[in-house]
């Protein structure tokens, strides 16, 4: 008994050191993230986003008075979690942005024939799929699942005792952000229909309209409805792939979110909204980006890796 009790304690010391760690990686990255919005904003005479990154602290407060009142442990671990991924998406959110100001020109041309000399071509996938209305309305569907990916890896590994899993999976999509959205200043693109000749979606239309704006010299107000703006790397592609790896532990529901995250992955090309080029530099940002996250979390807290199985080890006695 004498012994589960210390295994207990121990286990629960190295949720606090690993949880402090992530803490401060996070705190040290969203400051620096934040710092730069502003510092971006005045420079580029963009306007609206101090006020809503006020917006965004003051909603995230909530989730760290929850954090640190409601006695209920994975009440308070969801209520940790759900406040990093609220500020990471939010900061992100106006980074990528920004990043769309920079005076790069735009790189459709360049996609598209990278495309080509692969031998593959959007504008014939998509023309195939208006064939097969039923299946593209849910591919289209599908498209728009990240989110739901994203909060069951919020979630579930806590509630399984892996809220490791979870803190990795936002570290991990915070510097994934940050890649995203420095490639996007230097490789900007608006889609596929630019220049491979089929009709955009009135949304589509939008978002090559709003670039088009970052892209003036005057000034400009964001719009949050339009934050998806970025092609190249796909977006879609690192929120589907890394929460598809936080999933991946949980035997019951590992294909499930693998077989999900693979058919965004193909739905960014059958909506048109992306080059298969976008795609894999999606997939090159999730592998650099989790690597990353891992090794941070390791090198700052190398026992917390081990929580999870001590935890087993605790349950077995």
């Amino acid at each position: 008994m004498q012994n589960l009790t210390l295994a207990k304690q121990e286990t629960s010391g190295n949720k606090t050191a690993a949880r402090a760690s992530f803490n401060l990686i996070m705190i040290f990255l969203m400051v620096g993230v934040v710092v730069t919005d502003a510092g971006l904003s005045v420079s580029l005479g963009v306007s609206g986003v101090l006020n809503g990154i006020a917006y965004r602290c003051l909603t995230a407060a909530v989730f760290a008075v929850i954090y640190y009142f409601y006695p209920a442990p994975k009440i308070q671990q969801l209520a940790l979690l759900a406040m990093w991924m609220f500020i990471v998406t939010s900061g992100l959110s106006i980074l990528i942005q920004l990043a769309g100001r920079s005076p790069a020109p735009v790189v459709d041309a360049n996609l598209a024939r990278f495309d080509s000399a692969i031998g593959f071509s959007t504008a014939s996938v998509v023309r195939l799929l208006a064939r097969h209305p039923v299946l593209r309305e849910t591919l289209e569907i599908v498209y728009s699942s990240p989110l739901l990916l994203l909060l069951a890896a919020i979630v579930i590994p806590p509630y399984l005792g892996r809220e490791r899993d979870s803190q990795r999976l936002i570290l991990s999509v915070t510097i994934a952000g940050i890649f995203t959205a420095a490639l996007f200043a230097i490789l900007p693109a608006a889609g596929p229909w630019i220049v491979s000749g089929f009709a955009p979606t009135a949304e589509q239309a939008n978002e090559a309209q709003y670039l088009a704006l970052l892209k003036s010299s005057g000034p400009m107000r964001l719009d949050s409805r339009l934050a998806g703006v970025v092609a190249f790397p796909s977006f879609h592609v690192v929120l589907a792939i890394l929460p598809a790896i936080a999933l991946w532990p949980m035997r019951r529901i590992r294909y499930v979110a693998a077989t999900l995250a693979a058919a965004v992955c193909v739905s960014t090309v059958t909506t048109g909204w992306h080059y298969l080029t976008d795609v894999f530099g999606g997939v090159a940002v999730v592998l650099i980006s989790h690597k990353m996250a891992t090794w941070a979390l390791s090198a700052c807290d190398p026992n917390a890796d081990d929580s999870a199985c001590q935890q087993a080890a605790v349950g077995r006695n």
